[in-house]
């Protein structure tokens, strides 16, 4: 609303009415925009501070000069994708629009015809209104005494223009609605010279807005829905609204929406560079123009270095929050936004433009279609405060600013300075923005927004230090201020460096919460006790699923030290063998348990949890002598591990040792082993590489097919000896480095191995496509950053495998930056391949390419199949959901219960089966001996399962928990119904008809029963 004859306080433009023609949301702001225009002209003037901001502009425009190299016409796939969006979103110009200018002009007719009310004093102008009209004036807090001298009356307005973004031509639709924003300017009859003082300003405000409410009842009773609102949650500032909802730019939500970003790029466009020249080139087009504004978001520091546009005589005083001045205006177009949302719009702004920098991000996705207010994924630590409405906070103080703001910003502080470097970024969030009410209702009492949502981005390398080390003793103002802080907690400390320090010690030994948890829990109890936060509410935390976690002295690696140990004794035993015939050129680790990945860390006695043992390969110096037949080549393998086992048997570090063949049925794919059981517990499984081997394969490939192998079980062995011998070392090595340059890495996997065998899944999908769903998460996180705690990790990568399109996407992850736009594109170019020669994807469902392995499919050939994927997809999503339905208040453990109702049958194990096998407590049983020390890995359910595969593996389809298998489910096969009957079937039949038979369930059952044994407790079946 102007005000025309106030000179000493500048209030225009304020908008007092929100009407609407299928109207849902709105971004009409205060201040520096008219009904004909957004942005007039501007150009920046001289100013104090000149040479700093020259300064800074010029780096801008050097910034600038990366994005105006492109061309303007250059239209790649963003820029389509940009223009199709835009096209979706701009409201139709066709007949519905006429009806919306209709009502504009109806509702402004309307106001027109309100009849005046004469100026009377505050408690007579009251008493007459009432009076006369149900409609609550809405006062905020400071109402006007009885004795106040203050005159309120209503005139007609001297103005009612249209604007915000309806004006602009930059509304979009929402829902299928706009929002047009009306700007009723108060005459100046009704003002006096004093009126800036104590409130009567918005006391008149507030009284001219219910006139026009009541106005409106009595003109037009039946036309318009009227409610009122705070304007951006201003408890200073109602309007009247028509089916409103919460607004873009409110203090609450940020004080960045719609009209701050349009009014930035506007005045951006024709000022803000050196000489009052344009900042922003008219010649971009909208991807460049994002890109831009992005650029200077992320990269200006509007605090420290405000950027005043024309200045007229202003002078800047310096403070904590944003400054982008329009002088012509007289208006900060960021003064809304408080320093803790400053620091998120700058964070989402580096973010992004990272985002369109990486090859294989979907920079349309992640800016305009991905949901990145999802709390639980978009931060990784959460904890929500009550605000009590009886506490002191909830009293207004002189501000426009709601007493939960205010709660907000001295939070945001104290966290802040509390967990200094351990947090990247500490952003409260504020629930339940104000709501309208009603015209004939007061104005809520108590504060909407009872609970603050704190969201915190940790960095992983600082938020489980125990020591956090302050101020000098010398520096007393510092010193004093921590210890003012922390109270008791603070302690003098000399440090091994010599220096003396204030300092604070934290607990890392409490099991039940995290050095986060006691921080926080610390600074609100210190300094927010009296204030209603006495009941902290934790976000959600899976720590406790995990067996073995790390702490601030325990990092990923020592978790699984006695592994990694044991592999480095058994390698400098191997390499310190003088009796074999060749020396041992490289020994390579190639299991989950040496890359920090498995679920169960390896403990004494106890490879991992279901008796598999740790893979390691061997190879040997080249040499002529290996023979050129592929059969005699695996032979020559196995008197090559007897000599091993022979040479260790004296090594007082090692047990015992094993020979054994993979799969002894298969003349190719049956790879030689020696199991090596160290004295600690650990099994290590040993193969030996030999590199002409894959060429021997290859050749065989290529000539005629021998007696011998199929072309298709010379293919199975060439995809085998790939991924054993060349991808699965190569790849165990990328995953330890990748695990020390992100900690929560081997949390979020072990986590995801966790959930898939909840599930039952374990037997369909390989730990590697695991791994790499988790690795995507870190390597490639947008729109979010890399998450720094294993919760938001595991949530990110459900939700990321709930929305991949398996079947028409291939999934790329480049462990460090290393492949080009040629490389995305080959890989690409060989997944439409795939999916052209096996179009029904029977072999490859998922196409996982990687910089390490591009031909993508390493991992997931023939496993896992279209079904499994589908089936994994849909949990994800289930879950999913769950998370975004309940927020906050879901229970981890909610994602890991498996459903039984889809499956054919169950089988139920003992309990005592379902464990690890317990040892004897019988002192004259535990005799060692060479067998003794291969206990880990002995478990009869494994080799159970594994008959069972052999036996009905193409008859019916299994799912089980390899972990802690206590049930085994299977689906029957489809080609396994009804069909004609053949003395071929292999599995046994029961006739239907003279000519048709289906497979007989119940043989086949007590099948598996007798091969069971005592290990089943009972069989649950669908009839």
């Amino acid at each position: 609303m102007d005000i025309e004859p106030l000179k000493r306080r500048k209030l225009n433009d304020f908008q007092l009415i929100r009407g609407s023609h299928d109207i849902d949301r709105s971004d009409s702001r205060n201040g520096s925009v008219d009904s004909e225009s957004s942005v007039t002209p501007l150009s920046s003037g001289p100013s104090r501070n000149n040479g700093r901001q020259s300064r800074n502009i010029g780096q801008i425009r050097r910034d600038m000069l990366k994005i105006s190299d492109v061309p303007s016409h250059h239209v790649d796939l963003l820029d389509l994708q940009i223009r199709e969006l835009l096209a979706k979103l701009a409201p139709k110009q066709d007949s519905s629009m006429a009806h919306t200018e209709a009502a504009i002009h109806k509702l402004r007719d309307a106001i027109e015809r309100i009849p005046p009310r004469e100026g009377l004093p505050a408690a007579n102008a009251q008493k007459l209104f009432e009076a006369s009209s149900d409609v609550e004036i809405p006062f905020s807090t400071f109402k006007p005494d009885g004795g106040s001298k203050l005159s309120l009356g209503y005139s007609k307005p001297t103005g009612i223009n249209v604007v915000g973004s309806y004006a602009r031509k930059t509304t979009v639709l929402v829902d299928g609605r706009i929002t047009i924003d009306l700007a009723v300017t108060m005459p100046s009859n009704l003002f006096q010279s004093n009126d800036y003082r104590d409130y009567r300003y918005f006391q008149k405000r507030a009284f001219y807005l219910a006139c026009i409410a009541a106005g409106l009842q009595s003109v037009e009773p039946t036309s318009f829905s009227l409610t009122f609102a705070y304007q951006d949650d201003n408890i200073l500032q109602p309007v009247l609204l028509m089916q409103a909802r919460g607004f873009g730019s409110s203090i609450i939500r940020g004080g960045f929406g719609q009209f701050e970003w349009s009014s930035m790029i506007s005045l951006l466009m024709r000022t803000g560079g050196l000489g009052g020249r344009p900042l922003l080139s008219t010649g971009y087009n909208s991807h460049q123009l994002v890109k831009a504004t992005l650029q200077i978001l992320s990269t200006t520091d509007l605090v420290a270095h405000p950027m005043i546009l024309q200045p007229n005589g202003y002078k800047h005083v310096k403070t904590d929050r944003p400054v982008l001045f329009d002088g012509e205006r007289g208006l900060n177009i960021l003064y809304k936004m408080s320093a803790w949302s400053y620091k998120r719009i700058q964070h989402e702004a580096h973010t992004s433009l990272r985002m369109l920098a990486y090859p294989i991000a979907d920079p349309f996705k992640g800016l305009f279609i991905s949901k990145v207010e999802e709390t639980c994924k978009m931060f990784d630590h959460i904890f929500r405060i009550p605000v009590e409405p009886s506490s002191p906070e909830n009293a207004h103080t002189d501000s426009s600013k709601k007493p939960s703001i205010v709660f907000a910003d001295d939070m945001y502080d104290r966290l802040t300075y509390g967990l200094g470097d351990r947090a990247a970024m500490v952003y409260p969030r504020l629930q339940n923005t104000s709501l309208p009410w009603e015209t004939t209702t007061k104005a809520p009492v108590s504060d909407p927004s009872a609970h603050l949502t704190v969201g915190l981005l940790l960095n992983p390398e600082h938020c489980r230090r125990t020591v956090d080390r302050g101020p000098s003793v010398d520096d007393k103002r510092a010193a004093d201020e921590f210890r003012t802080f922390w109270g008791d907690k603070a302690e003098l400390r000399r440090f091994k460096d010599g220096s003396i320090l204030e300092s604070v010690i934290w607990n890392d030994t409490d099991s039940k919460r995290t050095l986060i948890d006691q921080i926080i829990t610390y600074i609100v109890e210190r300094h927010f006790e009296q204030r209603g936060a006495r009941k902290l509410v934790g976000g959600v935390s899976f720590d406790k699923l995990l067996p073995r976690q790390a702490t601030s002295q325990q990092d990923t690696a020592s978790i699984f030290s006695l592994a990694t140990s044991a592999f480095e004794s058994l390698a400098k035993s191997l390499r310190a063998l003088d009796e074999l015939p060749l020396q041992i050129r490289t020994i390579a680790a190639a299991s989950p348990e040496l890359r920090f990945s498995s679920f169960n860390p390896p403990s004494a006695g106890k490879t991992n949890a279901r008796g598999r043992p740790i893979d390691i390969d061997i190879q040997f110096e080249g040499s002529k002598r290996w023979p050129e037949d592929v059969t005699a080549v695996q032979r020559t393998k196995i008197a090559f591990l007897l000599k091993v086992a022979d040479c260790l048997e004296n090594d007082a570090s090692i047990g015992g040792t094993r020979m054994g063949l993979d799969k002894p049925k298969h003349k190719l794919l049956g790879h030689s082993f020696l199991d090596i059981a160290m004295k600690n517990g650990i099994v290590f499984r040993l193969r030996i590489c030999h590199d002409h081997e894959l060429k021997l394969l290859e050749h065989a490939m290529d000539g005629p097919v021998r007696f011998l192998a199929s072309r298709e079980e010379l293919a199975m062995a060439i995809s085998e000896y790939k991924r054993k011998y060349i991808q699965c070392p190569k790849y165990t090595q990328a995953v330890i480095t990748l695990s020390t340059r992100f900690p929560m890495l081997s949390p979020t996997m072990r986590l995801l191995k966790r959930w898939r065998d909840c599930h039952l899944l374990s037997p369909h999908i390989r730990d590697e496509v695991l791994e790499l769903l988790a690795i995507r998460t870190f390597v490639c996180p947008y729109p979010w950053v890399s998450p720094g705690n294993p919760n938001s990790a595991f949530l990110r990568t459900l939700g990321f495998i709930a929305a991949w399109d398996w079947q028409a996407d291939p999934l790329i992850v480049d462990f460090n930056s290393e492949l080009d736009k040629h490389e995305i594109e080959a890989i690409n170019v060989r997944f439409k391949a795939w999916r052209k020669i096996d179009p029904g994807m029977n072999r490859v469902a998922m196409f996982i390419a990687s910089n390490l392995d591009p031909e993508g499919i390493t991992w997931t050939e023939r496993r896992p199949s279209r079904m499994i994927a589908s089936r994994l997809t849909n949990l994800a999503k289930a879950a999913n959901d769950l998370v975004r339905e309940q927020d906050l208040g879901f229970e981890p453990e909610m994602l890991f219960v498996p459903s039984m109702a889809e499956y054919d049958f169950v089988i139920h194990l003992k309990p005592e089966y379902g464990a690890a096998q317990k040892k004897t407590s019988f002192k004259n049983l535990q005799l060692e001996s060479d067998d003794s020390f291969f206990e880990a890995i002995a478990d009869p359910v494994r080799y159970f399962l594994l008959e069972l595969e052999d036996l009905y593996g193409d008859n019916v389809v299994f799912f089980y928990d390899e972990s802690a298998t206590t049930l085994i489910a299977g689906l029957w096969n489809p080609q396994t119904g009804p069909r004609n009957w053949k003395a071929t079937l292999s599995y046994p039949t029961k006739p239907l008809t003279a000519a048709r038979v289906t497979i007989d369930k119940a043989v086949v059952l007590h099948g598996i029963a007798r091969l069971g044994g005592d290990m089943i407790s009972h069989i649950d079946h669908k009839s």
